[in-house]
């Protein structure tokens, strides 16, 4: 039903926010950034980019 899955994105949603904090928070330590191999730092900012994505798609599907 549209109430459950709207509940299901809702949530989705969260989980994506927070790992996009946590992806956020990594690459702005400058710890972080001047320790990692910059493979590691390269894939997390890909990974952000993805979860940004994903957080766009969930947003456009909760607006629909």
């Amino acid at each position: 039903d549209f109430e459950a899955a709207r509940e299901r994105l809702q949530k989705d949603l969260a989980k994506v926010e927070g790992e996009i904090r946590a992806a956020e928070g990594r690459l702005s330590n400058p710890g972080f950034l001047d320790n990692a191999p910059e493979s590691v730092v390269e894939g997390n900012r890909q990974r952000l980019a993805e979860l940004q994505e994903r957080r766009r798609r969930l947003v456009e599907s909760l607006e629909g």
